[in-house]
């Protein structure tokens, strides 16, 4: 996909560099793309760019057109395809000729209807493995490092519990079996480390169990309660 000089492009490398990105995920022609640009609805896009006010924006397409808003795409719209763009920071201002500051500062992603499973996975296959990997950990303090991986397996439970319950389930977070080691080679450090994150997702996995046994107790008193009042509903 061309830059700024081609004849079909938009003029501006900034909404180049996103029509490089978004246009493959949601497979859609590059000229869909450049047409939308030049259209009333899509000054978004160079809002996007150039005001550090806007900080993300969504995008959806069918097969012969596209949308770009600031809210989230409703369910009809992200049945078709639908991405995101978001700069990681407030204020952020991109610049033509500084182009790798897109890179480092703004995110363009997938948004499909699955998204607490896909944050799911990105978080535990992608994030996890980079924060406990040895060459990460080292240099750091080791109390910092382990209050901060307890936080982070924290949030991998409540999104594993958040997607069971949109399922209608009591969803238990099973952690990882690999924990920070320090990158020292300390077998007990590390076997430490994993007996912490097995007790840390005991008292998850109480807490949840003790919260649905409360949930249903409520509902049974509630029914009963029905019953007593309309014996006829029971």
């Amino acid at each position: 996909m061309g830059g700024g000089g081609d004849e079909g492009g938009t003029g501006d490398k900034r909404v180049e560099y996103l029509r490089d990105r978004v246009v493959p995920l949601l497979k859609i022609k590059p000229e869909l793309f450049d047409a939308y640009c030049k259209t009333e609805e899509g000054e978004l896009i160079k809002r996007f760019v150039s005001d550090g006010n806007c900080t993300k924006i969504f995008f959806s397409a069918g097969a012969k057109d596209m949308a770009a808003t600031e809210k989230m795409p409703d369910d009809k719209q992200t049945k078709k395809k639908a991405v995101f763009a978001m700069k990681l920071g407030e204020d952020i201002k991109f610049d033509e000729k500084k182009l790798d500051e897109m890179f480092d500062k703004c995110v363009v992603a997938d948004l499909s209807p699955a998204v607490l499973n896909n944050l799911y996975n990105t978080l535990r296959s992608v994030y996890l493995p980079i924060l406990t990997n040895p060459g990460f950990i080292n240099g750091k303090p080791g109390i910092v490092m382990k209050q901060f991986v307890d936080k982070y397996n924290w949030m991998l439970a409540a999104v594993h519990t958040a997607i069971g319950q949109t399922q209608g389930k009591t969803a238990l977070w099973l952690p990882p079996v690999e924990g920070p080691s320090g990158g020292g080679g300390n077998k007990d450090r590390s076997d430490k480390d994993r007996v912490h994150v097995l007790e840390s997702a005991v008292v998850m996995w109480t807490e949840r169990i003790n919260t649905v046994r409360a949930a249903a107790s409520a509902q049974r008193g509630c029914r009963a309660a029905a019953s007593a009042c309309h014996p006829g509903l029971g």
